[in-house]
């Protein structure tokens, strides 16, 4: 009898064992996937931020070329200055 008691509780204890194991596993995916995400939306937003102001910057720097060359040729330059990308985001 104390055999089977043994054995018993070395069969619960085990299972508690693979339990908690696959509970941890479970745990750390979703901790995992969490982290990755907010990891991925701060480099997202970083990166749109940088892409933004490169994309306005090329924009000031083009319209400044006609600008200049406009005024060089003696030509009238009614262009206005570029909008804010944001301007641009909006009505796009």
């Amino acid at each position: 009898m104390l055999m089977y008691a043994k054995l018993f509780r070395d069969k619960v204890r085990q299972e508690g064992i693979e339990e908690g194991i696959k509970q941890g596993i479970e745990q750390g995916i979703k901790q995992g996937v969490k982290q990755g995400v907010k990891q991925g939306v701060k480099q997202g937003i970083e990166q749109g931020v940088e892409q933004g102001i490169n994309k306005e910057r090329q924009n000031w720097i083009a319209w400044n070329k006609r600008r200049v060359e406009a005024e060089e040729n003696g030509q009238e330059f009614n262009e206005p200055p570029p909008t804010h990308i944001i301007d641009d985001i909006e009505n796009n």
